[in-house]
């Protein structure tokens, strides 16, 4: 394989890494209709460029390559970021934000495969131009590319676009390509003084591109924290409504029940003759509605009401032993999300448990060991999957799911707690320990 030959293959490996890249860190964002269209466009373009400079590089002196090399390759990225933009039906700054981190994961796999084949090149190992040359190269930028991507691949929900929406991300990419290319001029340059400073430059490239990549991942990593922590505290914001919703109904139902109840004890002390039996079924009818929990904690109190019907109308055993006035130090909203949660995640996984015999839920709260114990259990088949100590949840799109155990254990630790999802014996168990504080219940 001679020179021009070999330059030719870099530069397409080049214009591979850049498209690919981009493609596959931007796939789950929506595309337009007939984006392949673009795809063909920004291929054709690329191939045409490839070709432009192998037939530059052709009459120039070595020396020179590498300054051909910069620019081609500087203006082939271009066209693979505006190439992938337009054929994605996402906004604007989400978009040149992934192609970003495809263009650094690309640049850092790429300086690792040069690492490696300028040191085989510097020990004599293979000649220059070789095709296993070639091969040693592009082969470990391969894994190390592909290695990133599954890194990263699980932060790549369109879902979470929004939190990629900062104008300073449009310039991510360009400057990415810039300092790449000028980088890549400044080691041609080198490596015509000796292989060494080249064998330095490579290895100081690969650890800006690291450095570069870990910044990203911190990036992404607080973007998702903020955008779990608005999630949170809609879901917070939704619970309070709930309560005040669910709180009045109680008191409403309560009171129309008393009412009620007087009514058939005045209609009977007036008219004996009333069947018996349907004073029975109407009383019992009565008392299905009236709530009759008394735990020591109004908010709790509603949340076991309105469960407790919930879990009548879905044939689900609901049974408690709760001593509420252990949370008298909580913050009501705090009860109520808490709570809310727990019982949500159980019933809607009871409700579809057949046979309905062992649709069962079980919740306490006591004291233990010094410390208040909130322990909810419920029938379950199966194994638990848990990620960061939670369960992970089952629903397909996970970025829209799964907030409710995340709130759980951000209100446990809110309190000094702790939270502990376990699985044993067909029940599925969740424990929240809270320290007691002066002014709870002894």
């Amino acid at each position: 394989m001679n020179e021009n030959l070999y330059f030719a293959l870099k530069m397409a490996a080049m214009a591979g890494e850049l498209f690919f890249s981009a493609f596959i860190f931007t796939r789950s964002l929506p595309f337009r209709k007939r984006a392949w269209i673009f795809e063909i466009g920004i291929t054709a373009l690329l191939a045409l460029l490839c070709y432009a400079a192998y037939a530059w590089a052709k009459n120039a002196p070595s020396f020179n390559k590498e300054t051909i090399h910069a620019i081609f390759g500087f203006a082939m990225g271009i066209i693979v970021v505006f190439g992938v933009v337009f054929q994605k039906d996402e906004r604007v700054t989400p978009t040149f934000f992934f192609i970003n981190l495809g263009f650094a994961a690309a640049y850092f796999s790429d300086r690792i495969g040069a690492l490696i084949e300028t040191t085989l090149l510097a020990t004599g190992a293979f000649s220059p131009y070789s095709p296993w040359l070639f091969l040693f190269y592009l082969l470990p930028a391969a894994l190390f590319f592909f290695g990133v991507f599954f890194l990263f691949r699980n932060n790549f929900s369109p879902i979470r676009g929004d939190i990629y929406s900062a104008p300073f991300f449009i310039y991510l990419p360009f400057f990415t390509l810039l300092v790449s290319m000028i980088l890549f001029y400044l080691g041609g340059m080198i490596q015509n003084v000796h292989e060494i400073f080249d064998l330095i430059l490579i290895t100081a490239e690969a650890l800006y591109a690291l450095i570069d990549l870990l910044l990203l991942y911190a990036l992404m990593r607080q973007r998702q924290n903020d955008f779990s922590l608005y999630i949170i505290k809609q879901l917070w914001e939704k619970d309070r409504k709930n309560y005040e919703l669910q709180k009045e109904t109680v008191d409403m139902i309560n009171v129309k029940c008393h009412d009620m109840r007087h009514q058939i004890r005045a209609l009977q002390a007036k008219n004996g003759s009333l069947d018996p039996k349907t004073i029975e079924s109407v009383t019992k009818s009565i008392n299905v509605y009236e709530s009759v929990v008394k735990t020591g904690n109004e908010v709790l109190d509603v949340i076991l009401s309105d469960y407790s019907l919930r879990c009548q109308k879905n044939e689900v055993q609901l049974t408690y032993m709760v001593d509420g006035a252990l949370l008298n130090a909580l913050e009501e909203m705090d009860i109520y999300s808490l709570f809310g949660n727990l019982l949500e995640n159980a019933l809607e996984y009871e409700q579809k448990v057949t046979p309905n015999e062992n649709r069962f839920v079980f919740l306490s709260v006591k004291l233990d060991q010094g410390a208040i114990l909130i322990h909810e259990e419920n029938y379950f088949q199966g194994e638990v999957h848990l990620k960061d100590g939670l369960v992970e949840t089952s629903k397909p799109d996970k970025s829209l799911h799964g907030y409710g155990m995340l709130s759980m254990r951000q209100l446990a630790e809110k309190y000094g707690g702790t939270i502990r999802v376990y699985s044993d014996c067909d029940m599925f168990q969740v424990d929240i320990r809270l320290p007691q504080k002066k002014g709870d219940a002894a």
